[in-house]
């Protein structure tokens, strides 16, 4: 089954408001550690899991200690429900198992998964790129809610539209296929569903 595609373009990552036949998503540059205030718009929030460095993107080794862990875990329940939270290699949710962590944590508040490859890698993951990606698919099987696709030229670069990078795109298409829920949403930055779709060899 070909999971739905949802299509948008920004500058920086992928964000605003991207609507699907029967749901919209709103991808904010916000993160769950500022603890924003989100207002229900009618669209699903897709937010930042937020890290303790200077900026929003900027990494401390505290992010991914107590200090980061006790901060998302206080900021999860005042989320609205059905939030979903992206990764960042920056982030208290930066890898595969702090993924399957924040499911544990956030389920039983309403707030979910939008697994986010792209924004997962670091540099030292680009020499073995294909088993990190099998990695980030495997180990979240089905907890995903959402897939934020984007390209990279390398780890550290702004995101581009698909194609306009080095992610391999029939991979990610055929891991999204096997480790997806059919019926998981795909918001991709591309020019249309067709392009997003060709890139993933769909």
């Amino acid at each position: 089954m070909l999971h739905r595609l949802v299509v948008g373009s920004s500058h920086g990552w992928l964000e605003g408001t991207l609507h699907a036949t029967n749901a919209s998503f709103e991808l904010l540059e916000v993160s769950a550690l500022d603890r924003p205030g989100l207002t229900p718009s009618g669209a699903t929030p897709i937010i930042w899991s937020g890290g303790l460095g200077e900026s929003l993107f900027a990494a401390s080794p505290e992010t991914w200690l107590t200090a980061g862990w006790e901060q998302l875990s206080a900021a999860v329940p005042t989320l609205p429900d059905g939030t979903l939270i992206r990764p960042h290699a920056a982030h208290v949710i930066s890898d595969a198992p702090s993924c399957r962590r924040l499911v544990d944590l956030a389920a039983p508040h309403g707030v979910g998964l939008a697994l986010a490859p792209a924004s997962m890698l670091t540099e030292a993951m680009w020499t073995c790129l294909e088993d990190h990606l099998e990695r980030f698919f495997s180990l979240t099987s089905g907890l995903a809610q959402a897939l934020v696709l984007e390209d990279l030229p390398a780890p550290g670069d702004h995101p581009v539209a698909l194609g306009g990078g080095a992610m391999p795109g029939p991979l990610i298409g055929e891991l999204a296929r096997a480790y997806l829920a059919d019926d998981c949403p795909v918001l991709a930055r591309a020019a249309s569903p067709e392009e997003a779709a060709q890139w993933l060899g769909w």
